[in-house]
């Protein structure tokens, strides 16, 4: 359901402009080669898509809090007798699809950090394997989790893929594996004459 969802809003057109419009129009296709690029040309990413980004995970932040709330609220109206949710839920936030959040958010790190967004050193050994197809980024996120949480990870991945949410989940492990790869093996995997956009 969720990745029926997923395609129809990749479909949709392009809401950016100049080297963010030609990152959103490779993105749709190939989110580790949008993120690569950005990363090679990170001094071209707009300084405003920082702010950008903190506004989507404010909103983010402030969401996970409406929704404790409505928990409470609804766990009190239960005991009361009252339907839960009878009062309605948050609202439609941003009005963004996921896939722009994303890329709002992950451009915005990028150019927040000069190319170089936070990762996990371990995913950082593990993402040339994935980016290159040799190693499936589920996994490499999996083996990249605290070995206590292992297990447990790949019993949640698994719920999700039930769920219909197979292609949001390896979408996530390739945006870390991207944004992990060391700088100095961006060139291996994308040489400077590939056709890609020009900042």
């Amino acid at each position: 359901m969720f990745d029926k969802l997923r395609e129809q809003w990749k479909k949709a057109t392009n809401p950016f402009q100049g080297f963010l419009g030609e990152l959103w129009t490779v993105w749709k296709h190939d989110v580790a080669r949008a993120i690569l690029l950005a990363r090679r040309s990170w001094q071209s990413l707009p300084a405003d898509i920082v702010q950008h980004a903190a506004t989507i995970e404010a909103a983010g932040r402030a969401a996970q809090a409406q929704r404790g709330i409505d928990d409470a609220v609804n766990a009190q109206l239960g005991i009361l007798g009252i339907a839960p949710g009878a009062g309605g839920g948050f609202g439609a936030g941003l009005g963004l699809s996921p896939d722009h959040a994303l890329f709002i958010s992950i451009m915005g790190s990028i150019r927040a950090h000069e190319g170089d967004p936070p990762a996990q050193p371990q995913m950082a050994l593990l993402a040339p394997a994935v980016l290159r197809g040799q190693l499936d980024p589920i996994q490499a996120m999996i083996q990249c989790a605290p070995a206590f949480t292992q297990q447990q990870l790949a019993v949640a991945v698994q719920g999700m893929q039930m769920m219909g949410m197979s292609q949001l989940m390896k979408v996530i492990a390739v945006v870390q594996a991207a944004t992990a790869l060391p700088r100095d093996q961006i060139a291996q995997l994308l040489p400077p004459d590939d056709g890609a956009p020009t900042p």
